[in-house]
């Protein structure tokens, strides 16, 4: 039976975590390592997560505090299942998610990951929310998709997907980001050769509390250019895909129509002869 690692890095969430790993317990896989990365908490997480540690199923870490692209890091560091599930803290997992997903991944082994569609609700009331952005995509994710349209109609939350671990071997989250390190390690990850199936099925929930780093428009800004020009230095072709989309940013373009041309770009942008 294949092993699913679930990391979950928590930074004083310790009122949330609890029912982060109550959501992975409640999988039907069967076989699973929990491995939670305390990031330099002080509300208390560390005494919340004590009783676990002792259930031969959860590993607890401690580590100071690093941001959370380095408590996935050490998360990928401690795994050894055969596929990697990172879970937020505040985020949750749905029934079904982990076997639906290993399924598809073994359909298809040319595929190193697959991602699923989401729940959005508002983390006080559990209400649903409007999403910000689909994961929805009609071929398997690739860079073209990841460049051009992501925060326009196409984003992925973490959690969404199932990574084979052996399409992450050599592989890290950024951990000088202030945000969007998710969207960095996405485009790398593509940039190796990867791709990811799309399951149709809304098997998690993202949840939005208030006082969220995403409603810092300014430091979410920042960091999403940041990570523009990184992107624009990977490759020729990344160069490309960077600068169609401030292209179509300047002109004010719809974001709809952006969108639309990540499905079409090939015609748009002569790519570098292999």
């Amino acid at each position: 039976m294949s092993t699913v690692s679930v990391i979950i890095p928590a930074y004083n969430h310790g009122h949330l975590v609890e029912e982060a790993i109550a959501s992975v317990l409640s999988q039907a896989w069967p076989s699973v390592e929990i491995i939670v990365v305390d990031d330099g908490s002080t509300d208390g997480t560390e005494s919340i997560l004590e009783p676990h540690r002792s259930s031969g199923v959860i590993s607890c870490v401690r580590q100071p505090n690093r941001g959370l692209g380095a408590a996935r890091n050490r998360g990928l560091e401690l795994a050894t299942g055969d596929y990697v599930q990172f879970l937020d803290a505040d985020d949750l997992l749905l029934p079904g998610k982990l076997a639906a997903q290993v399924a598809a991944l073994k359909q298809d082994r040319t595929l190193g990951a697959t991602h699923c569609d989401f729940r959005c609700t508002d983390g006080v009331t559990g209400d649903r929310r409007a999403k910000y952005a689909s994961p929805r995509i009609e071929r398997s994710c690739i860079l073209d998709d990841l460049v051009l349209r992501w925060e326009l109609d196409f984003s992925i939350p973490c959690h969404c997907f199932l990574f084979a671990r052996t399409a992450l071997q050599g592989l890290r989250f950024a951990t000088d980001l202030p945000n969007h390190e998710d969207w960095d390690f996405y485009v790398r990850w593509a940039l190796a050769g990867n791709r990811s199936g799309y399951v149709d099925e809304e098997l998690c929930v993202y949840r939005i509390f208030p006082g969220s780093m995403t409603k810092d428009r300014a430091l979410m800004a920042k960091g999403r250019e940041m990570v523009l020009q990184r992107i624009a230095s990977y490759s020729a072709q990344c160069e490309k895909l960077v600068r169609y989309r401030r292209r179509a940013e300047r002109i004010r373009a719809p974001r709809a129509w952006v969108a639309k041309l990540g499905g079409r770009v090939k015609s748009l942008i002569k790519r570098p002869r292999s």
